[in-house]
C-alpha cells in the first residue's frame, strides 16, 4: 500500500501546483492589461487634456491681446495696421484650432468646439466689415460681443479638460488598486498553497515512518 499512499500524495502535489501556475499566469495576464490601461489613461492626460488645456490658454491670450490691439487702433485710425494683424492673429488662432480638433474630444466638448468654430467665422466677417467700415464704432461693439462669447466658450473648454482630468486620476487610482489587489491574492494562493504542499510532505513522510515501524506479521 505504500506505493498507493505516494500517488495519491504525489496527484495532489501536482493538481496543487498547477492550480499554482494558473493563478500565476491569470494574474500576469491582469496586470498586463492594467498596465496598458495605466499607458492609455497617462497617454490621454497629456495629449487630450494638458496639451489642450495649453492651446485654450493660448488661444484665450491671443484674443486678450487682440482686444486691446484693436481698440488702439481705432483710438488711432490705424486701418492698415489692424488689417494686416488681424491676418496674422486670425492663422495663429485657426492652426491652435486645428490642433485641438485633432484631440479626443468628449460630447460635450464636441458642442462647444462646434460653437467655437461657428463663432470664429462670425469674428472674422465682422473683423472684415470693421476694417471695410472704417472702423466704426458699432462694428466695434458688435465684434468685441463676439470676443466675449468666445473668451466664455474657452473658459467651458477648459471647465471641461479640469473635469476629465479629475476622471481620469481617479481612473488610474483604480487600476492601480486593482493592480495591487491582484497581487496581494496572487501572493495569499502561494502562501496557502506552499503551506498544504508541506503539509502534504509532512504527512507523506509521517505515514512512511509509521509504515516502517509496523511489526511484521507472524505466521
Amino acid at each position: 500500500m505504500k506505493w498507493t499512499f505516494g500517488v495519491q500524495q504525489k496527484a495532489i502535489a501536482a493538481l496543487l501546483l498547477t492550480f499554482v501556475l494558473a493563478v500565476v499566469l491569470f494574474n500576469n495576464r491582469m496586470e498586463k492589461s492594467n498596465i496598458a490601461k495605466l499607458e492609455d489613461t497617462f497617454s490621454s492626460v497629456y495629449h487630450d487634456r494638458l496639451l489642450v488645456e495649453n492651446y485654450i490658454y493660448r488661444l484665450s491670450n491671443l484674443i486678450q491681446e487682440k482686444r486691446l490691439f484693436v481698440e488702439q487702433c481705432i483710438l488711432n485710425n490705424q486701418r492698415d495696421e489692424l488689417s494686416n494683424y488681424f491676418a496674422e492673429n486670425s492663422s495663429g488662432v485657426q492652426q491652435l484650432i486645428s490642433d485641438y480638433e485633432k484631440t479626443l474630444l468628449t460630447p460635450e466638448e464636441e458642442v462647444l468646439f462646434s460653437d467655437l468654430k461657428n463663432r470664429r467665422e462670425t469674428i472674422v466677417a465682422l473683423e472684415s466689415d470693421l476694417i471695410r467700415g472704417g472702423l466704426a464704432l458699432p462694428a466695434l461693439k458688435d465684434l468685441d460681443a463676439n470676443y466675449e462669447k468666445e473668451l466664455s466658450l474657452l473658459s467651458h473648454l477648459s471647465d471641461i479638460q479640469l473635469t476629465e482630468g479629475k476622471h481620469l486620476h481617479e481612473n488610474s487610482k483604480k487600476i492601480a488598486m486593482s493592480n495591487a489587489s491582484s497581487s496581494q491574492f496572487e501572493m495569499t494562493i502561494l502562501i496557502i498553497i506552499g503551506l498544504m504542499i508541506h503539509a502534504l510532505i509532512f504527512a507523506s513522510r509521517s505515514a512512511i515512518s509509521s509504515l516502517k515501524e509496523v511489526p511484521p506479521v507472524m505466521n
